[in-house]
């Protein structure tokens, strides 16, 4: 219990770090926050939980990368404002939520048959 809470906090202040930042210079309010990231926050947390570590660490750093991949676009696009960085934040987000899933999937297969293997 103690390992999953210290994995979790492992990655909630740096995810809350970033919300704030981009908060504080007005780039995302709470309601982005609260409909797009929460959620974000709560699938990884719950992984975190059942020990699904790979799942829940990939989705939640994917969200972070593609918030910031998404501010750097967009202040680079200034002078022509487009939706290109909330389409690659979204994309990013995407492509984290499944690699960290097959890998938790391999890393679960892998975790039976060295189980199976001991019993033998």
């Amino acid at each position: 219990m103690y390992s999953r809470i210290k994995q979790l906090l492992f990655n909630i202040i740096p995810y809350i770090l970033v919300l704030i930042f981009f908060s504080y210079i007005n780039y995302i309010n709470l309601k982005l926050i609260s409909e797009f990231y929460l959620p974000i926050f709560l699938l990884s947390a719950i992984a975190i939980f059942f020990k699904k570590y790979y799942f829940g660490h990939i989705f939640l750093v994917a969200s972070q990368i593609g918030l910031i991949a998404d501010y750097l676009i967009n202040l680079s696009n200034a002078d022509t404002p487009n939706m290109f960085g909330g389409f690659l934040n979204v994309f990013i987000v995407v492509i984290g939520g499944i690699i960290g899933a097959i890998l938790q999937v391999i890393r679960t297969i892998i975790g039976v048959i060295i189980t199976k293997k001991r019993q033998l």
